[in-house]
């Protein structure tokens, strides 16, 4: 094989992979949405994560319960495709030390929502992303 050959055979492989990468990412969708108990309040602190078992895509919670789903920054997108889906509470806060103001080395946590919903296989849910779609709505129980 000559030296012509190898190096248009390299060529041609990294084209190709730069096709099938860049194809990929322009197939996100640019998928957002609300978590939200079934009173219709808003989960105010937390992440959202997406997995097709493969990948795993995630959102943090803004205080008004909205997400933005992303692979590397929030928003960045989601491929279609079917996922399982958990809410994780992010609850915990450091303590305070009430006579000198001072954050101490000891953390709350406040369970919001049922201790279900933050485990892949215990949640229960799962959303199909398909083309088009952009706004999901994710509703969570109290504990």
């Amino acid at each position: 094989m000559s030296l012509r050959t190898v190096l248009l055979t390299s060529v041609g492989c990294v084209v190709f992979c730069c096709l099938v990468v860049g194809s990929g990412c322009s197939s996100k969708i640019k998928a957002h949405g609300a978590v939200k108990f079934s009173d219709g309040t808003p989960l105010t602190k937390g992440t959202v994560f997406f997995s097709d078992g493969l990948r795993m895509f995630q959102g943090e919670i803004r205080a008004n319960g909205t997400f933005a789903i992303g692979e590397i920054r929030d928003g960045d997108g989601i491929p279609p495709g079917n996922y399982k889906v958990w809410v994780v509470a992010n609850t915990h806060d450091y303590i305070r030390d009430p006579e000198t103001e001072q954050i101490t080395n000891r953390m709350t946590h406040e369970i919001v929502i049922d201790p279900k919903y933050e485990s892949r296989e215990t949640s229960g849910l799962s959303y199909d992303i398909k083309p088009g779609q952009s706004s999901l709505e994710i509703v969570v129980e109290k504990p």
